[in-house]
């Protein structure tokens, strides 16, 4: 028997924690499945793990190994996703700025146990089961499809993820043990969580409009619909309403991220000039950025 009991309450905890973006539930769920599958299970556990080789194996080879993983996953995201899975990651995870003490609780199940909870159910459990009772390719195959189909992020980014359960899965089929996957994986998930951290001190230090936007996508180029005003803030001000289609602020159009990169690199107390339309008449509304609340 592989546990399969505990493994499956271990997948519906962490989904459930996915589908409603509550990222304690998932690491509560995640160490719980974990901890009745080897308390039922301690064997078999300790055999899908290569406990035995963890304690005995080289730390510098699977350093080295996680290091050459860290960097091919690196390449295949930037290739695959543009840089947008760590932006993506924070959503997923249940992170969207708030206290310092929730980015530090993201940060530990990002880097340390969501990694390890990972590699033991896709690189231990599912992949040694598939090999078992299929093709080794199959398996491969499958153990990534299903990596990334619970990693609900951008379409482009979920073909780099597959790509890097299968670099996790060459990594642990190399080593006898899971620990170059996890130092790897959690190596990986390092480098995504410091954007995370870099990209909101950005957006704590950058200037405030006063509005929630929606992205249009239209035949000549992309807009930003405003679906909310805050009240009293630098938007409302200039007579900027709900409905109206931003289209540039000072002459640069919205990117993927809306505004957010604009924003950025001006800070409060910047005039800027927001060209709008409002019902077929285009608009240019004078807007001096204020500080977040």
């Amino acid at each position: 028997m592989f546990g399969v009991a505990p493994v499956a309450a271990w997948a519906v905890a962490v989904q459930t924690g996915v589908l409603r973006h509550a990222g304690t539930i998932a690491v509560v769920g995640s160490w719980l499945g974990l901890y009745l599958w080897f308390a039922l299970f301690p064997i078999v556990a300790r055999r899908r793990l290569g406990a035995g080789a963890a304690v005995r194996g080289s730390w510098a080879i699977d350093l080295a190994c996680a290091f050459l993983a860290t960097v091919a996953m690196g390449l295949v995201v930037l290739l695959t996703g543009g840089g947008d899975g760590a932006h993506d990651g924070a959503s997923y995870g249940g992170y969207g700025g708030g206290p310092a003490w929730t980015l530090a609780l993201f940060g530990v199940g990002a880097v340390l146990v969501g990694p390890w909870c990972e590699e033991v159910f896709f690189r231990g459990f599912l992949l040694h089961a598939l090999r078992r009772h299929g093709h080794a390719s199959v398996a491969w195959l499958a153990q990534a499809f299903l990596f990334a189909a619970v990693h609900p992020y951008s379409a482009p980014t979920l073909v780099g993820v597959g790509a890097v359960g299968l670099v996790l899965a060459a990594v642990a089929r190399i080593r006898p043990t899971l620990r170059a996957a996890w130092l790897a994986h959690g190596a990986f998930n390092a480098l995504a969580f410091a954007f995370v951290v870099a990209a909101a001190l950005r957006l704590a230090a950058s200037g405030f409009l006063g509005v929630a936007l929606e992205l249009e996508h239209r035949a000549d180029a992309q807009v930003a619909r405003v679906v909310r005003v805050v009240d009293g803030g630098p938007a409302e001000g200039a007579g900027i309403a709900v409905g109206d289609v931003i289209v540039s602020i000072d002459g640069e159009p919205p990117g993927r991220d809306g505004f957010t990169t604009f924003l950025a690199t001006h800070g409060p107390g910047t005039p800027v000039a927001v060209q709008l339309v409002r019902d077929g008449e285009t608009l240019v509304r004078a807007v001096t950025l204020a500080e977040r609340p």
